[in-house]
């Protein structure tokens, strides 16, 4: 895995970003005219365009641990000549504690200069340009006992807003890797950490399609970078939970009931009593899907014919929440046996069993539901290009402004 990892820093984003680091100057800008590049100053004038990546995986948001997952990516219809796909694997974005780098943005970049920021921890981490938070970019960071690298990335801008990029915006390096922030633009622009998140590990998984085992707990991430031979990269990434499933909540409830009374003539049918329904209490921990199967049963008419009403054993069912709203499930007939199904939220219900016909009745039901795998809310990214009022974005150099 190690030699994987080296051949696609090294040789992919070295020789297609940036060479070795170039001097110094007093301002503390690098100069780069040393600094050979594989793309040429003719490709900067025609940014590489993303590759259009999307990742699959199966299961749903709410997955067991250890359970295998079928992950696949999209082959990008874009792409130049060969695909080559990393995968990596961890917590998601925001979910999980941090080690925060030294140094987390450059000082304002003027038109010409650049900056650089060295990356002493592993992880993944979301920037922007702070004056134009609409640019961004990616920097995955391995901790795969790679040497580090340094590499170029550029800063274009233009008359449209759709002209405000990094390029490249993906980038994959080792652990202590230094990226240097070019400014070919018009305009000032500064490098800031958006978000830095929890490391992540490359996979063995090789080619765009493969299995994934869900490790760890908590909100976790299979992501895929893909590179294709002119250099584009495309990032996809598939969020899911990982703990195990929500345990189904199950309840019997037996009872007894006698509808009848003793009748002075032995051939005539007994003559009823009034019903008494029984109520059993339960609560619903979270939403679910209810499922009640019951049976009744008369037990004296076993011993006909001395039991000339035969069997008349029926029961109603109705299950509401506590107070009789709402109303989840009920038969539309007594009956001697039967189920119902139904929907629940968190909260309290009732089962209310009703006889309606029967002399020494027995009945027996059973209550289960199914929780919904819908985990917790995860932490999303911070964006501060959707957090801006009106008054922070009249700060923005906007385009034509």
């Amino acid at each position: 895995m190690r030699g994987s990892a080296l051949a696609l820093v090294s040789l992919l984003l070295v020789a297609l970003f940036a060479g070795c680091a170039g001097k110094q100057d007093p301002g503390g800008s690098t100069d780069l005219s040393a600094t050979s590049t594989q793309t040429g100053a003719k490709a900067l004038d025609t940014p590489l365009t993303p590759l259009a990546t999307a990742v699959a995986v199966s299961g749903g948001d709410w997955v067991a641990p250890g359970a295998s997952l079928d992950v696949t990516a999209t082959p990008p219809k874009d792409a130049t000549g060969d695909v080559t796909y990393t995968w990596l694997y961890g917590p998601m974005g925001g979910t999980a504690p941090i080690t925060v780098m030294k140094t987390t943005q450059t000082a304002m970049i003027d038109p010409g200069s650049n900056a650089s920021i060295t990356f002493d921890q592993a992880g993944v981490f979301l920037e922007h340009c702070h004056p134009h938070p609409w640019m961004r970019q990616n920097v995955t960071i391995l901790d795969n006992g790679q040497p580090p690298v340094t590499v170029v990335t550029h800063f274009h801008d233009g008359a449209s807003v759709g002209d405000f990029r990094f390029v490249p915006d993906t980038l994959v390096l080792p652990k202590g890797s230094t990226v240097i922030y070019q400014n070919d633009g018009s305009q000032a622009h500064q490098t800031m950490l958006m978000q830095q998140d929890a490391p992540v590990t490359q996979l063995s998984l090789k080619g765009a399609s493969g299995q994934v085992s869900a490790s760890g707990s908590g909100w976790m991430r299979v992501m895929v970078i893909a590179q294709d031979a002119a250099g584009r990269f495309g990032r996809a990434e598939r969020d899911f939970y990982v703990n195990p499933l929500p345990t189904p909540l199950t309840a019997k409830y037996d009872g007894s009931y006698n509808l009848t009374a003793p009748s002075p003539v032995p051939a005539q049918p007994p003559s009823p009593l009034g019903s008494s329904p029984d109520v059993r209490a339960f609560t619903s921990e979270r939403a679910g899907t209810l499922f009640l199967n019951f049976t009744s049963s008369d037990a004296v008419a076993g011993t006909a014919p001395t039991d000339p009403a035969g069997d008349q054993s029926a029961i109603s069912v109705d299950v509401t929440g506590k107070g009789g709203a709402p109303k989840v499930a009920s038969t539309s007939a007594p009956s001697d046996k039967g189920s119902l199904t139904g929907r629940v939220g968190a909260g309290d219900y009732t089962v209310t069993l009703t006889p309606v016909a029967g002399e020494m009745g027995t009945y027996s039901a059973t209550l289960t539901i199914v929780y919904d795998p819908i985990p917790p809310p995860a932490n999303p990214y911070s964006d501060p290009s959707t957090q801006l009022g009106s008054a922070g974005m009249s700060g923005m150099n906007m385009p034509g402004m």
